[in-house]
């Protein structure tokens, strides 16, 4: 087989499996929202750990036997972008003066990616550190950023569920794209009705 056919054959072959793993990752239920560059870093480790396996005579269906495999990967990448401080540990690792004024530019980014996308759909920014919106049906609910990350509740009291998304550009723009799967309906409301 010449370089040319093996190279297109081993990159075929990758993204085989790098779709089969989202695939796995998405079958995976968990409380909360996830966004897409956290499902792709879990995606990108089931692929890693079942190759591991394979070079170790281990088959891919054999880890079905002793743990949930696709639901750790999401688990371990969930626990990378949430967590106590993650937003201080996260200013620090960008270099910005304070957890507060990253908090602020990435409600910023998600708020004017939210304009760009959807023009003034209802998308309201009550505070430095939230946006308010109403979803398919009407509900009222928030985005926060905390100190922990990013929350999703109803627009008061009501039960919280976690974001799990990068505290980073990229991370808040994932999150105003689960936002506006919330609004437009394409993305499950986790909350419910009210």
């Amino acid at each position: 087989m010449p370089d040319t056919e093996l190279f297109d054959h081993q990159a075929d072959e990758a993204e085989r499996r790098r779709k089969r793993a989202r695939a796995d990752i998405n079958r995976v239920s968990r409380a909360g929202l996830y966004s897409r560059p956290t499902i792709d870093a879990a995606a990108e480790l089931l692929v890693d750990l079942v190759l591991a396996g394979e070079r170790h005579g281990v088959e891919r269906d054999a880890w079905s036997l002793t743990t949930d495999l696709p639901g750790a990967c999401l688990d371990v990448a969930a626990a990378a972008v949430r967590g106590v401080d993650r937003v201080h540990r996260s200013a620090i690792e960008q270099g910005y003066p304070s957890p507060a004024a990253l908090a602020v530019h990435l409600v910023d980014v998600v708020h004017h990616h939210l304009a760009d996308e959807l023009g003034a759909l209802g998308v309201h920014r009550p505070g430095p550190y939230s946006i308010t919106f109403s979803t398919c049906g009407r509900r009222r609910r928030s985005v926060k950023c905390t100190a922990d990350g990013w929350d999703y509740d109803t627009d008061g009291p009501g039960r919280i569920v976690s974001i799990y998304a990068p505290c980073t550009d990229e991370g808040a723009i994932a999150v105003a794209d689960l936002i506006a799967g919330l609004i437009t309906g394409t993305t499950t409301d986790p909350l419910g009705r009210p």
